[in-house]
């Protein structure tokens, strides 16, 4: 495990994906915390913004009984959403399954309080937010905020539907004062129509809640 990038992720994910592309690896099914490592893959080239861009490194956060990042996990359904309660307590980073046209909502994240997270998707429907936001999800009095794919994909040709070569990555970090904050890292598959997936650049990395 690269123990200095760890020790860099856990302090500042937000920053910490600006410098390198990361990839989620998680095979769980249910939601809850587990132990992830980043481990570097040499065998895919990542690159700054274009085909290209400045060589950055590929990193993979893997799911693993070794790990030393304690991190809740949500995973993904086809068709469907699945939620996640994040507590006040406990382990203080999040992530969920690689985004490839699903979107990712959060409830109030003010200090101090727990805060309900979703993994949407609605393939068979093209992803459609006005889908995605009709889906069933007990939120109790609030109401969730979406990131939906038009916050890490652009429009096709003549604006008809979306690349399906860029995907998001989702990390949260809850900061000293309980308050959760979650970052998306958009990257493009350069290689999407190949046989295999060699080569992936940056996009950009942002903050989604404010």
């Amino acid at each position: 495990m690269l123990e200095h990038e760890t020790a860099e992720f856990r302090s500042d994910p937000g920053s910490f994906m600006t410098q390198h592309l990361i990839r989620i690896i998680c095979g769980r099914d249910n939601p809850g915390v587990y132990s992830f490592g980043l481990v570097e893959n040499t065998a895919i080239v990542a690159t700054r913004t274009n085909r290209s861009g400045a060589r950055i490194r590929y990193l993979e956060l893997q799911e693993t009984p070794d790990g030393t990042l304690q991190m809740w996990f949500l995973p993904y359904v086809a068709d469907g959403v699945r939620q996640m309660t994040l507590p006040r307590s406990g382990a203080d980073l999040m992530t969920t399954s690689q985004m490839a046209g699903c979107s990712f909502g959060f409830s109030s994240a003010s200090s101090g309080s727990d805060i309900i997270v979703t993994h949407h998707n609605a393939r068979s429907m093209n992803n459609d937010p006005r889908v995605i936001e009709h889906q069933r999800v007990d939120v109790g009095d609030g109401r969730l905020s979406y990131f939906h794919q038009s916050g890490y994909r652009k429009r096709s040709l003549f604006g008809r539907g979306f690349k399906s070569s860029c995907q998001a990555t989702v990390v949260g970090k809850r900061d000293m004062a309980g308050r959760w904050i979650f970052y998306a890292q958009s990257k493009k598959d350069i290689n999407h129509d190949a046989a295999e997936l060699s080569q992936f650049s940056l996009k950009g990395t942002k903050q989604i809640n404010t």
